[in-house]
């Protein structure tokens, strides 16, 4: 099971937000790409994008979790790659967390999906 690492972007924000009542902008986006040098706090974008999806707001599965869930459709400017890594945006498009795994290669008949849990 792969980790996300929160970045140091959505750290500050969500200190503006405990300090100055600045509000967080919701997730809107979840990029997908074939980099696997490990995430951290710095990132600020995937090592090699090869696709960025409107994502959806899955279930709430207890009081701390949220669920995102990101699709690649067919025929799409993922196909023939394996996409290793993975990573969500706020609305501003800045990168709120990154994750790496292992590889799942995407025919263009395929229809790739990534449940994404932020737990808070």
């Amino acid at each position: 099971m792969s980790v996300a690492v929160t970045t140091k972007t959505a750290r500050l924000k969500l200190l503006a937000a405990r300090r100055n009542g600045t509000a967080l902008e919701p997730i809107t986006h979840m990029a997908f790409g074939t980099g696997t040098t490990p995430p951290t706090a710095n990132d600020t974008a995937l090592e090699n994008e090869l696709i960025r999806v409107p994502v959806t707001l899955g279930t709430q599965p207890n009081d701390t979790t949220l669920v995102y869930i990101g699709t690649i459709p067919e025929n799409s400017s993922a196909d023939g790659e394996t996409i290793t890594e993975a990573a969500i945006f706020d609305s501003d498009g800045d990168m709120i967390a990154r994750k790496v795994f292992g590889g799942k290669f995407k025919d263009p008949d395929d229809v790739f999906v990534l449940d994404w849990n932020e737990e808070f």
